[in-house]
């Protein structure tokens, strides 16, 4: 069993949150602190109590959840900002926020008012975290489930009060097939002290992340603290959270994305100004010139990408429209582009830079960070597969499904 951080023991949370604006301003306010803490997170294999008591402080797990649940409700492309610079000043504080952020959310927009509201009362920190793939046993019983399995990637796990776990349902000894004949996959929500947290994030980069694995032994968990992520019924923010559980889950890992691409580049453009001045140097070479060139604009033409797609599906959602099957893989080409581009920026600051990103230090660790991150599922090559189909009319009568497309029955 692994320790949690101290820092998980629940405080007095304000009676009323901030508002995007006001956190926007906070997280400016707070990026060089962030910042500072990104070596001592690493250390740690855990963000540091400072560093988590921010976010508690702010409630950034809760930027998507409505502000009537003690959230902050911020639009998507808010959210995609405030990620974005947190990923920026430390990888691993970016990804705890945006993947507790799912799970917290996911719970906000897709259980009922009342679960929602018992989990995510405004007066207590409310985090859940977990993995969502179904590598556990939902058992049915009166009144709801007995859960059973083991998971990996529980990001953010460690700062806890929730897991959310994904699970295949078993009835009368068989499993239960959905109205698509699949197996009937849900998410259930149990409390941190039913969880067995089992550690093994012994790994390249995010190590401050904490993605443990972790188990879950034959726990009751009532009907009203699961839903079906291919068809969750919406309990609020209808325009969010209408767009369907995949398509959230992509919004924090493309401005993760953004933001380490970002940060790789300006640290090699320090670097080559303050170290890289001898005769010689990388900054006196024109072939380095033009290769930085190349980077930023591969790097800013994916952000922009990214920025036009979430404007063009809120101002679908704004009216309740559904997102078509083009739209969504605008949304999932989007992620795995940003997630690309920033593996190349990682690459060439990585190689550019020589025996400085070699070296234990910043760059480096950034280096890990991306390439860490690169490795999600959700930017694997099937996915931009699908999309390359899809975008050249070869998916006819395929919809998406979780990490690429599938064929309606």
């Amino acid at each position: 069993m692994v320790q949690r951080n101290a820092a998980v023991e629940v405080r007095d949370m304000p009676k009323e949150p901030l508002t995007p604006s006001q956190v926007q301003r906070e997280v400016d306010h707070l990026l060089p602190f962030f910042t500072e803490k990104g070596a001592e997170n690493e250390k740690a294999r855990i963000l540091v109590p400072e560093v988590f008591e921010k976010i508690e402080q702010l409630r950034l797990h809760k930027l998507l959840v409505p502000r009537d649940l003690g959230g902050i409700g911020a639009s998507i492309t808010e959210h995609i900002e405030i990620v974005e610079k947190l990923s920026y000043a430390d990888a691993s504080t970016g990804w705890v926020v945006f993947a507790s952020g799912v799970s917290t959310s996911t719970a906000a927009g897709y259980l009922s008012t009342e679960a929602a509201s018992r989990i995510l009362a405004p007066d207590t920190r409310g985090l859940i975290a977990g993995a969502g793939a179904p590598t556990g046993t939902a058992t049915v019983v009166e009144g709801g489930y007995l859960l059973t399995g083991k998971w990996s990637y529980g990001s953010g796990l460690l700062h806890a009060d929730w897991s959310h776990s994904g699970a295949f349902v078993h009835e009368n000894g068989k499993m239960r097939l959905d109205q698509n004949g699949a197996p009937e996959h849900i998410i259930l929500h149990v409390p941190i002290a039913d969880v067995e947290l089992n550690g093994n994030w012994d790994v390249l980069g995010l190590r401050a992340t904490g993605s443990i694995d972790y188990a879950i032994s034959n726990v009751f968990v009532p009907h009203e603290h699961t839903y079906l992520p291919s068809n969750p019924s919406i309990a609020s923010r209808p325009e969010i959270f209408g767009i369907g559980m995949m398509p959230i889950v992509t919004i924090g890992h493309a401005a993760w994305a953004a933001g380490v691409a970002r940060r790789i580049l300006d640290e090699l453009a320090s670097y080559v100004r303050t170290k890289g001045l001898r005769a010689g140097s990388l900054a006196s070479s024109d072939s380095f010139a033009e290769r930085y060139g190349e980077a930023e604009a591969r790097t800013l033409s994916a952000r922009a990408f990214l920025y036009k797609t979430w404007e063009d599906i809120e101002a679908k959602r704004a009216s309740l429209e559904p997102l078509s099957t083009r739209d969504i893989t605008m949304i999932r080409l989007a992620l795995s582009n940003m997630t690309y581009a920033a593996t190349e920026a990682g690459e060439f600051a990585y190689r550019i830079a020589g025996g400085e990103s070699l070296r234990h230090g910043t760059m480096q660790r950034i280096y890990r960070d991306i390439h860490s991150g690169s490795q999600h599922i959700t930017s694997s090559a099937a996915v931009m597969q699908s999309c390359g189909r899809e975008l050249a009319g070869l998916a006819t009568n395929e919809v998406w499904g979780v990490n690429s497309l599938i064929k309606l029955p």
